[in-house]
């Protein structure tokens, strides 16, 4: 067992019941599953008992990457159904049935936790993958804080990521909880909107970049120390920029134009998935509204819908809203760490980028187009945009959030194409 001295674990992981096989986007589908060596092995011993379990082993575990500290091996998910090869008719797992916990890959075991060690603080947050568990952030308020659960069982595996700040020879990362406080504190002010506060996080951290890196070196780091302060202790200047970001008038267009281009990139034919239906939906949805246009719908007529829908659910449901992405992205910066990025305006960058593409996708569902025009109650308008919300968020982090190889190639594209300045994150923070 990992030592750790004390655990936090944010509130809607506390509160977090699953529904097993009533769950209708069950944890069991939708994406291949990585196992370590140590697991890989004793899954291949439990498995050499008879024929039958060898040869479904055999075709359904494969090696993936024999240098890989956490994805040596792979369970592949069904071409045709999407589902993992030892899902048994009846919903439940068939190597937790057969042998034991022990022989579940790792996320299989901790699924929808997510653990990490902070020097000697062990930090579990829920993943929104897991609808129950979206469930649980959006309904609460508070349900991205996090509290002390000495009283919760923690993982057996270790945790996805560790760090031991103060032994660190990085100043970068030496200094990790006091970056991560600076972004928490800035994105959950709220006495501003979202959109300002992902503008202020944008300034503040593009300011930091030239001398707040990976390679910083040791002479920098009361420098870094001093900026970090100034963020979080200086609730003044988050005014001032709150009101350079109300006089501000962003070009939405390149944003909408790198937004589209991205959602084309994860379009994938072969695949029957949540996301992929969710897509399909969306773009009918466009594509109905802009039929007239024989060579399809433009960045402004897509702009000019999206627009309009924004505002009307903002207009009305504006404070809730805001509350959903902030605790998305609270409980992104302790399952992502900042330090993974080589500094932290990349890091801002690729958290504005994936909330636009949840709320593109939310305000664009065919269900909330349907509900802001049928006059429906205002108790069953929020029910409506808690289920979408719950979907979107779900899909949106099986196929986007959770693929790794799709994410770094979106980085590499949005570095290669010059768009990582800061003028196309305020372009992205206007969707």
């Amino acid at each position: 067992m990992y030592p750790y001295r004390s655990i936090l674990a944010a509130r809607a992981v506390l509160s977090f019941r699953c529904t097993d096989t009533a769950c209708l986007e069950h944890c069991c589908g939708g994406w291949d599953i990585a196992l370590d060596k140590s697991r890989y092995q004793t899954l291949k011993q439990h498995m050499a008992g008879n024929e039958q379990d060898k040869a479904r082993f055999q075709t359904s575990v494969h090696i993936n990457d024999p240098d890989s500290q956490t994805a040596f091996a792979v369970i592949h998910r069904g071409e045709e159904d999407g589902l993992c090869p030892f899902l048994e008719p009846d919903g439940l797992c068939y190597l937790h049935r057969r042998f034991s916990q022990e022989t579940l890959p790792s996320i299989c075991e901790s699924y929808p936790r997510r653990s990490s060690l902070v020097n000697e603080r062990l930090e579990v947050v829920g993943d929104f993958s897991c609808p129950e568990m979206v469930r649980g952030y959006l309904c609460d308020p508070h349900g991205a804080d996090m509290e002390p659960a000495d009283e919760i069982t923690p993982p057996s595996r270790q945790p996805t990521q560790r760090i031991q700040c103060r032994d660190h020879q990085s100043p970068y990362l030496r200094i990790f909880e006091e970056s991560r406080t600076a972004l928490q504190t800035l994105l959950c002010d709220r006495r501003f909107s979202m959109a300002s506060r992902l503008f202020q996080l944008a300034v503040q951290t593009h300011q930091l970049d030239p001398f707040f890196h990976l390679e910083t070196t040791l002479t920098d780091e009361p420098k870094m120390r001093r900026a970090l302060n100034q963020i979080i202790h200086l609730p003044e200047e988050r005014v001032t920029l709150d009101r350079e970001f109300q006089e501000l008038e962003a070009d939405p267009l390149p944003g909408i134009q790198l937004l589209s281009a991205l959602l084309d990139a994860t379009v994938s034919p072969e695949r029957d998935d949540s996301y992929q239906r969710l897509l399909q939906k969306v773009f009918i949805q466009l594509g109905a509204q802009a039929a007239e246009n024989d060579k399809g719908i433009t960045a402004e007529q897509l702009w000019s819908q999206h627009s309009r829908r924004a505002q009307r659910w903002e207009s009305l449901f504006g404070t809730q809203i805001d509350g959903y992405l902030e605790r998305y992205a609270v409980t992104h910066l302790h399952a992502e760490w900042c330090v993974h990025s080589v500094n932290l305006g990349l890091y801002v960058k690729n958290l504005v980028l994936r909330i636009a593409m949840v709320r593109f996708l939310l305000f664009n569902h065919p269900r909330l187009c349907v509900a802001i025009k049928g006059g429906l109650p205002s108790e069953e308008m929020v029910k409506e945009l808690e289920e979408c919300a719950v979907e979107v968020f779900v899909s949106f982090s099986r196929t986007i959030a959770h693929n790794r190889v799709l994410l770094q190639g979106l980085e590499e594209d949005l570095r290669e194409g010059g768009l990582q300045t800061l003028g196309h994150t305020l372009s992205l923070i206007a969707i």
